[in-house]
């Protein structure tokens, strides 16, 4: 066993002494899983995962617990954690709104279904990666940063490559509409 899982291990210790060592992982995400379930998030379970695993590469990396109680720090990562999703799940709701809308000037008056419509169609038109590409980096709650590791790519790399894609998006949802306006 390696040191870093050596010190995993005693903190699991630490934090069930009283449940069977082969059982106290799943104890611990499981209470990681009610948590984040009670705060009504959509991925409990990946939540809990991303909560453990950042506190075994912490524990990993030195630091030290030093609280009587253990749950503290554990709850602490995962109200972090928690804030992160929020926080990336706010920022795509407001890309998708700044994508879905247009500047007044370039959309027939009061026609939602037409601009949608037309978002739907140029989507539509992406060849499949860059359509896969837009989706993962909006709909997946990983952030930016794990679409970044996924593609091996930089994180700046795929910020320009998203920009360039909501770029070419407009284009499309602009003439789009103008078509619709001329018929």
């Amino acid at each position: 066993m390696e040191e870093k899982d050596a010190v995993f291990a005693a903190f699991l210790l630490r934090l069930e002494p009283d449940v069977a060592p082969a059982r106290r992982y799943q104890h611990v995400r499981q209470k990681m899983i009610k948590f984040f379930s009670w705060r009504y998030h959509d991925d409990p379970d990946g939540l809990a995962d991303e909560t453990i695993a950042r506190t075994a590469k912490n524990l990993g990396a030195g630091e030290r617990v030093w609280s009587e109680k253990p749950y503290s720090y554990v709850y602490a990562i995962a109200n972090n954690v928690l804030k992160e999703q929020l926080r990336d799940k706010e920022k795509r709701r407001q890309i998708e709104d700044a994508v879905a809308r247009e500047p007044v000037a370039a959309q027939p008056e009061g026609d939602a279904d037409a601009r949608l419509e037309c978002m739907r169609e140029c989507l539509e038109s992406l060849p499949e990666e860059k359509r896969l590409l837009i989706g993962t980096y909006y709909t997946e709650g990983r952030g930016p940063e794990a679409v970044a590791r996924a593609r091996r790519v930089t994180l700046n790399a795929l910020r320009i490559q998203i920009h360039r894609l909501k770029q070419e998006l407009r284009r499309c949802k602009r003439d789009c509409l103008e078509n619709l306006r001329t018929r």
